[in-house]
């Protein structure tokens, strides 16, 4: 997906605890906006003269990273994030996805998030590695930036959702225990699956 910085090898680097740059991030969540596509980021799209004509154009390249299925799976979940989780204050009124990241005693604080049409990383330290204080965390003090910008980004942007492949199902669940709602649970949401692996039992964990 873009990562070519080195990766530690060790237990946590699920939590994120191998260092990588924030354009390699965003780069990486290109493919959850993309349909799993992954651009080559360049800095300059054109040069031009004085006259207007073009010397140099950007030249776009665009691979498949990862499964469409896989990402749009991946969209569906990291909206939740701003819907329900760390990133409320990145809610920017349309389809939208997440992830804040906050490390070690406040002494960074990011968001990576995406629409259908871009993506955009914030991140925040001080570059002497002092702490940014007190619950400065991603969710707190990135993801309304993220909010900002993105919002006048997409002024003259129409508002449309992903693209869900023809192979992907949505299903409502009980919040509780992943399984199909029976009467008795009170919160559900509705999660995206791969046709197939989708849930089939329903929830015996709830009461009335």
């Amino acid at each position: 997906m873009g990562i070519r910085s080195q990766i530690q090898k060790n237990l946590s680097i699920a939590l994120g605890t191998s260092e990588v740059t924030l354009l390699e991030m965003v780069d990486a969540y290109c493919a959850f906006a993309n349909s799993g596509r992954v651009p080559e980021p360049f800095a300059i799209t054109k040069i031009v003269d004085w006259e207007e004509n073009v010397l140099y154009t950007g030249k776009k390249t665009v691979r498949q990273a990862i499964p469409s299925d896989t990402a749009y799976i991946m969209a569906r979940l990291l909206q939740g994030v701003i819907e329900r989780g760390t990133a409320k204050r990145a809610n920017i009124d349309r389809p939208a996805g997440g992830k804040t990241g906050t490390t070690e005693d406040y002494i960074d604080a990011l968001f990576i998030g995406f629409t259908p049409d871009m993506v955009c990383g914030v991140f925040l330290g001080n570059d002497d590695r002092t702490p940014l204080g007190p619950s400065k965390t991603g969710g707190i003090i990135a993801a309304p930036i993220f909010a900002k910008v993105m919002k006048a980004a997409h002024e003259n942007i129409p508002v449309h959702d992903f693209v869900k492949p023809e192979n992907v199902i949505e299903l409502p669940v009980c919040s509780t225990s992943g399984l199909l709602p029976s009467t008795a649970c009170k919160k559900t949401v509705v999660l995206p699956f791969k046709s197939g692996s989708e849930p089939l039992e329903t929830c015996n964990q709830c009461t009335q």
